[in-house]
């Protein structure tokens, strides 16, 4: 229920059939139980599906003809989504219904737009295009402030897939972008512990490290431009340096990617930085976070790899060089005992050729003194020398 007041023409008229045209005002509004007047009364879904796979009933078969101006203080624009302040022309006619010139605010935010819906036998179709102002969401994936403008198409028999044939393109940027536990400081920190021989070389302890050091912080990507594309169903948001956004209209599931690198590098760091990838995924309020780590648990090991063979041949050449210094210690100790030992029989011989010596010269010292020769003693004074023994 609701209140409704404004004014309504009627006109009947033979060719253009029954014409309803003025302004109304409601309280509240629901497009899409008014979509039923197309689209027919809304099919049950089954067990495990957010959207009816029954193809779709009969619509009203000879609708009047209608251009309404709706001012609504409630718009119900899906079960999870709603405008409040609305304006909006509603033309309808058989087979087409059009929403023209939407003009609603979606909590601080705004929305503008249209949207034209069409019959064609048991298939419908949609195309429309919207602008979004200032539109926060806060959820467990991703929370920020979205603008942007996107056109959209799509067609099929049953509500499930009108949905997953739904594509489109457009621009968005997202204002103070927050992606809840990616600390983007932490791949340098476990890179750090890495060197550090904090973590056993294994991918349960690498991840194990990234999990504890991503739930440090967010990631705080702040004001970010993006292309959107509409696909099966999903509308994507993409950034150049890989930060994606996807919100999956087929199972109103919700996707954030952040792509995050070690920063900064140590000084012998050796190839491109290693990057790592946080996903959560999931339900709007209920998401999973995710790693995709490969290059740099693969990165960390090499790195830890080649550290550890660094240090193995740096102990191998050690090894070397002290087994190196010790032979060279034994040979000069050799040398000095060798020449300690030459010098003792060198001093040896000396002693022994002295005791010799002394053998030798002891019995010609022991042997009494001779008497000198008369024969050159000279003669008693007075004695003429020339005279002894001559004549």
């Amino acid at each position: 229920g609701g209140a409704i007041a404004g004014d309504l023409a009627f006109v009947d008229d033979p060719v253009t059939r029954t014409k309803i045209s003025g302004a109304l005002n409601l309280d509240r509004l629901s497009l899409p139980a008014l979509s039923q007047l197309l689209l027919g009364p809304a099919r049950a879904t089954k067990a495990g599906e957010l959207w009816s796979t029954t193809p779709f009933a009969a619509g009203m078969t000879n609708p009047p003809r209608a251009d309404v101006d709706l001012a609504v203080g409630d718009l119900k624009l899906s079960d999870a989504l709603s405008a409040a302040d609305a304006r909006l022309a509603f033309a309808l006619a058989p087979g087409v219904m059009t929403f023209d010139r939407v003009d609603a605010r979606v909590g601080d935010g705004h929305m503008s737009g249209h949207l034209t819906l069409r019959r064609d036998g048991t298939n419908a179709s949609l195309i429309g295009a919207a602008a979004l102002d200032a539109l926060a969401f806060d959820r467990p994936a991703a929370s920020g402030v979205l603008s942007g403008v996107i056109e959209m198409s799509g067609t099929g028999n049953n509500l499930a897939a009108l949905v997953a044939g739904l594509a489109g393109q457009g621009k968005a940027s997202v204002k103070a972008l927050t992606i809840p536990r990616a600390d983007p400081a932490a791949p340098a920190r476990v890179l750090a512990q890495t060197d550090a021989g904090n973590l056993f070389v294994s991918e349960n302890d690498f991840v194990g490290a990234l999990r504890r050091e991503l739930d440090a912080a967010p990631d705080k990507a702040g004001d970010r431009d993006f292309d959107v594309t509409i696909a099966s169903g999903t509308v994507r948001l993409n950034a150049p340096d890989s930060l994606s956004l996807a919100y999956d209209a087929r199972a109103a599931t919700l996707e954030s990617r952040a792509l995050l690198t070690a920063a900064p590098l140590p000084r012998d760091w050796d190839g491109p930085p290693p990057r790592l990838a946080v996903f959560w995924k999931g339900s709007l309020n209920a998401p999973a976070r995710s790693l995709e780590a490969g290059d740099f648990i693969g990165a960390l090991t090499a790195r830890a790899l080649a550290r550890e063979q660094a240090r193995i041949e740096a102990f191998e050449a050690d090894a070397r060089e002290r087994a190196f210094f010790n032979r060279r210690q034994k040979g000069l100790a050799f040398l000095r005992q060798r020449q300690r030992e030459i010098a003792a029989h060198e001093a040896e011989l000396a002693r022994q050729a002295a005791k010799r010596a002394e053998e030798l010269v002891a019995p010609i010292s022991a042997a009494p003194t001779p008497r000198p020769s008369n024969l050159f003693q000279a003669p008693p004074a007075g004695v003429d020398p020339s005279a002894a023994g001559r004549y």
